[in-house]
């Protein structure tokens, strides 16, 4: 969990305790502890989808970068390959969709 994750977390247990600490005693002590640890679930669960989406953006972002970066070493690569036809290149990116993996013998 990120720390800005865990420092949201915190204040909403904070919110929590403050919350259920002025619920009358008998009024609904027997679903207080439920609605506390659903809350909580809740909020565990919303934390997490965020940071997920967070982590897919960052990841797509980075997918991004690599494919250019493979797109321009491979334009070098055949610039180079040009003026040097006797060496052969294959440059392949687990990244990419279309990449299927050699088979080994």
């Amino acid at each position: 969990m990120s720390v800005n994750t865990s420092r949201i977390l915190q204040k909403f247990q904070e919110w929590e305790q403050h919350r259920f600490k002025d619920i009358v005693p008998g009024v609904r002590q027997t679903g207080s502890k439920m609605d506390k640890l659903n809350s909580q679930l809740y909020w565990h669960n919303y934390c997490i989808i965020n940071e997920n989406e967070r982590l897919r953006k960052k990841a797509q972002q980075l997918n991004q970068e690599n494919q250019a970066l493979l797109s321009e070493l491979r334009q070098k690569l055949a610039k180079k390959g040009r003026s040097n036809p006797d060496q052969g290149s294959c440059l392949c990116s687990t990244s990419n969709p279309n990449y299927n993996q050699p088979h080994k013998p």
